[in-house]
C-alpha cells in the first residue's frame, strides 16, 4: 500500500483565473504596483508578489463566478486533507 499527499494551492489557481478574466475583460480589474489602489466595496485586492497586485472588481460576473469557483476548489481541498 502507497501513501501519497497531494497539496492543493488554491490561492494560486484562484490567482491564476483571475489573471485569465482581467485579461479577456478590462472592467473586471487590473494588476497594478503594490500599494497603489486601497480595498473598497467593490474591489478586491489579491497581492501577486512583493511588486505586484490584483485588484478585482467584486460586481464583476466573471470574477464573482472565478470566486464561486475558488470557493469550491478550496473546500474539496480542505475534505481530502482530512482525510
Amino acid at each position: 500500500m502507497t501513501q501519497a499527499t497531494a497539496i492543493i494551492n488554491t490561492e494560486s489557481y484562484l490567482l491564476d483565473s483571475l489573471g485569465h478574466v482581467i485579461s479577456e475583460d478590462y472592467t473586471a480589474g487590473e494588476i497594478l504596483k503594490r500599494g497603489i489602489s486601497t480595498d473598497t466595496n467593490k474591489n478586491y485586492i489579491i497581492p501577486i508578489n512583493s511588486s505586484l497586485e490584483i485588484v478585482v472588481n467584486l460586481k464583476n460576473t466573471e470574477v464573482q463566478k472565478t470566486l464561486s469557483q475558488y470557493l469550491s476548489i478550496k473546500n474539496l481541498s480542505d475534505r481530502i486533507a482530512l482525510l
